[in-house]
């Protein structure tokens, strides 16, 4: 019986070297593409940050004051606030672009129908910006919508400063550099050529001041 206790007690040495064999290199391997993770971190950082701060100076012109709290019912008399700057969101679907939505919907409406048929649920979800000032804002949606005659819904939207770092953890397909420059690239085709603007804006002040000087 001593035989056998000494003999399960090799063996079990033996599996612990074996797995103290086995692990090394699996530790190893690990550390290593943790390394090269955090430098391909580091340079897509640098590359986003470049990509963003050659686009904040564009996003005056072509960004609009995100809504940042909105209620609204049957009769469309609900009040609504826009946030203090102006914005691009970097994380709004490229297909759903046009020269208006620069600020997008929550983008998480979750529900069912209630008891009478009608529908009620919750509004959530995110968006990160590039301000007019070339730092990124999340804005994180919370609310409620009640689909019923005169019905009723109402979300606001919080305000986060968040890093470019920030930005490429937790927006993965958002912070493909590719993806993006194509993003910021669509938001600049959509604002298209005001140069016809510009020149109706030039010749109306002429005609207003030639008014003033008759008057």
């Amino acid at each position: 019986m001593a035989d056998v206790k000494k003999a399960d007690l090799a063996a079990l040495h033996q599996m612990i070297d074996s797995m103290a064999v086995a692990i090394a290199p699996i530790v190893a391997g690990y550390e290593k593409s943790e390394e090269a993770h955090a430098e391909k971190l580091k340079a897509q950082i640098a590359l986003i940050d470049a990509i963003l701060a050659l686009a904040a100076p564009t996003v005056r012109a072509i960004g609009t004051r995100p809504k940042i709290w909105e209620a609204s019912g049957s009769d469309d008399s609900y009040p609504n606030q826009r946030a203090s700057w102006r914005g691009l969101a970097l994380t709004c679907p490229i297909k759903e672009i046009s020269v208006s939505n620069s600020e997008p919907e929550p983008p998480h409406i979750t529900g069912e129908p209630d008891a009478a048929g009608y529908s009620r649920g919750t509004i959530a979800g995110s968006h990160v910006f590039l301000t007019e000032h070339g730092d990124l804002v999340k804005l994180s949606y919370t609310g409620v919508y009640h689909v019923v005659r005169g019905g009723y819904n109402e979300w606001r939207a919080t305000e986060q400063r968040v890093s470019v770092e920030e930005f490429c953890r937790d927006n993965t397909s958002a912070a493909n550099p590719k993806a993006l420059a194509t993003l910021l690239l669509k938001f600049i085709e959509k604002a298209g050529d005001r140069s016809k603007g510009i020149a109706k804006a030039t010749e109306l002040t002429t005609k207003y001041r030639a008014i003033v000087t008759l008057l």
